[in-house]
Order: C-alpha cells, then structure tokens, then sequence
C-alpha cells in the first residue's frame, strides 16, 4: 500500500504511464516535480525560531501550479488583490463551456483552444457590453475537469454590472434583469450570449491556425452551447472567495484520494447528475493519463483579466471606483518592494508565533546539518 496522496499516485504510475504514452517533456516535468515535492529531493531549510532557539529542517515544497500541495500562499494574496479592485456593483457569476465534440482537438493543441475560449468568452462580454453603451470588465479564470478528472474545458467569469460610459467616460450602472416566475437576476440573455460565443469561438480558432475538421465544426454548429450566468446573493467579496477557491485548485487533491495500490487508485467524486458523494477506482496509468491531461502548456496564464478589469486599465479602475460609491479605492501595485512579506511559523517547542529565519540547503545528497538535540517541552 503507497501513500494515499496524488504524489503517491504518480511515483507509483509514473514511469508506467510514460512508457505507454510518451508524453511531452513538459508534462513529464510537472510530474517530477509533484512527486519530488516535499520529499528532500527538492533540497531541504533550516528553521530556527529566535525566541528558544529551536531549528529543525524541513523539505522543500516544488512551488508548481499543478501540484496539490502548493499555492496556497498565492491564493490568498491573489484574494487580497481582488478585494482592492472590487467596484460598487453587483458582481456577476458566467461561465463559458466548450462543447465535447472539441475535446479531442483540444489535447491536441490545447495552447490554441484555450486561447480562444479566453477571446471568445471576452469578446462576447464586451460586444453584449458596447451594445449597452459602456466598455465592462471581467476576471476569467480556467477549469479543464470534471468531477471525475475528465476533460471539461469551461471558464469562470465574474462580471461587475456596470462599467464605464462609452460616451461620458463616468461610470454607468448596467439594468437588473430579472428572469420570469421569480429567477435570479442575469447579466445578458444566456440564448443570445450562447449564440455570440459559438460564432467567435469558431472564427478566433481560425485566426489562430487551427482549422477544425468537418465533422467536428458541423457537430459544433449542429448544438447550443453552453452559457451559464446568475448573480450571486452572496455578495461581491463571498463571490470573489468562491471563485479564489477555483484559481490555484488542480484536477484532484489529496484528500480525494482513499487509496493507491497495485490495484489502482480509488477516489471519492461528486456526481453532478444526481448530486451525490461516490468513489471511483481507476487503473493507475489512466489516473495518471486523466492529470496529466489538465497540466497546461508552458507561460499559459490560466487567469486573465479584461476591460476596466486589466492591468493596463487600473487608472480607470480607480475612477470607476470613486464613482460608483466602492468601500475600496485602487492605491497601486500590490508590493513596491518586490519581495514576500516575511513567514510566520508556530514553534515546535515554545508554540509562539514568530518569523522563522530560514537558510536555504542545497538538493541531492547534500549534507545534512549537525544540529543539537531539541529541548523538551515543559
């Protein structure tokens, strides 16, 4: 029986899947460094807490954007972040799914079909948005799974309802739209906006090179897409911990995992159909073959952001706040310094919260330091 952890998975089903499917130096990568993570490979620091004098070593983590250890750090300041950008308006929840008949092409040139589902989802926004007489905003993050790590490329995106007049340049409040019998509210119509979306997607994917072949552009032409959007009433800083909770998320993490042996991986998922807890027990090659297909390409940002919402608009943003009666002005870059605020850490001996001094030790058969005995707690 291995470690009941993705890690576990992978160093057990690594080499077996790379044997059988010759992946692509980049995934073969990431899988490296989810396995070697924490584990000493990655070199190991020293800890030293300046009240009692305690040091103990720790293992490095691999700091990879598909490992389900890390990032946790970075989710929290990019929550921070977004809290300084919040507008005064209702915030709403879109999101943009490609329909399956893509899913091949996708695997194929992923770079190019998530690209354009960035452009496409953007572009609709913005064209529903211009058709209002004002330039919107939004924040769009990517997701590629579903609930049992199949292939599910959709886009969360949260929209402010209002932007800034195209004609005056001042704020402008976009009308509440409220669906019959006592809906929630919605941002545009989802039969209109599924419409726009289909057409961009299919016309920026070829501007990118990629021509789909028949079939597969008759089958998407042949279905509606799918568009999905509502307002939260949780208001815009839950809206905004919600989708924190998608950004740095991968396709499973460790706690899902129940066991991992020769026999395969077992794993607990939600099935969306009937909304229920079940497990699932996967050959470990096809576990590591549905992960591997959600580590994305080298420099692909999973996260961007558009309109009055970009990094090259934050003057506007700061007007737009003002305007519409935010609780929080936009006041700059988010760390002049350039450096992470300093570590907190909670000693093994005293329990006092203090900032660790660190020292760095170097990887692979590195030495290990002679420290002194640790004292004992009282």
């Amino acid at each position: 029986m291995t470690d009941a952890s993705v890690a576990g998975a992978l160093s057990l089903y690594k080499d077996a899947f790379t044997e059988a499917f010759r992946p692509p130096w980049q995934v073969a990568r990431v899988l490296g460094r989810i396995v070697a993570c924490r584990s000493g490979a990655l070199g190991t620091h020293v800890c030293e807490c300046p009240e009692c004098g305690t040091r103990h070593e720790e293992p490095n983590s691999c700091r990879d954007r598909h490992c389900p250890r890390c990032q946790k750090a970075n989710r929290a300041e990019w929550l921070e972040d977004r809290r300084r950008e919040l507008l005064g308006a209702t915030y709403y929840h879109v999101v943009f799914t490609l329909p399956d008949c893509l899913n091949r092409l996708a695997l194929s040139r992923m770079r190019e079909v998530y690209k354009a589902l960035f452009h496409a989802a953007w572009g609709t926004i913005d064209a529903f948005g211009r058709g209002a007489g004002m330039r919107l905003g939004a924040t769009c993050v990517l997701h590629t799974w579903g609930a049992a790590m199949s292939l599910h490329p959709h886009l969360h995106c949260i929209v402010p309802g209002g932007g800034m007049d195209l004609e005056t340049g001042r704020w402008k409040q976009l009308p509440v739209r409220v669906r019959e019998n006592g809906g929630q509210p919605f941002l545009f119509p989802v039969a209109a906006m599924s419409s726009k979306f289909r057409g961009l997607y299919v016309a920026t994917l070829r501007k990118l090179g990629v021509e789909p072949p028949k079939d597969v552009a008759d089958a998407c032409f042949a279905r509606d897409w799918v568009v999905y959007c509502k307002s939260p009433s949780c208001g815009p800083e839950a809206t905004l911990e919600y989708l924190s909770r998608y950004v740095y998320r991968v396709a499973i993490t460790d706690s899902r995992v129940l066991s991992v042996s020769d026999g395969g991986v077992e794993f607990a998922y939600k099935d969306r159909r009937d909304n229920r807890s079940k497990t699932m027990t996967l050959d470990g090659v096809e576990f590591v073959r549905r992960f591997s297909m959600h580590i994305l390409p080298s420099g692909f940002f999973k996260v961007r952001h558009y309109g009055i919402l970009s990094p090259a608009c934050r003057k506007i943003l700061k007007e737009m706040q003002l305007q519409s009666g935010s609780d929080v002005v936009y006041n700059g870059g988010r760390r002049k310094e350039g450096k992470r605020p300093p570590r907190t850490r909670v000693c093994m001996v005293c329990g006092c919260m203090v900032h660790m001094s660190i020292r760095w030790r170097p990887p692979y058969g590195a030495r290990a330091p002679d420290f002194p005995p640790p004292a004992t707690a009282p």
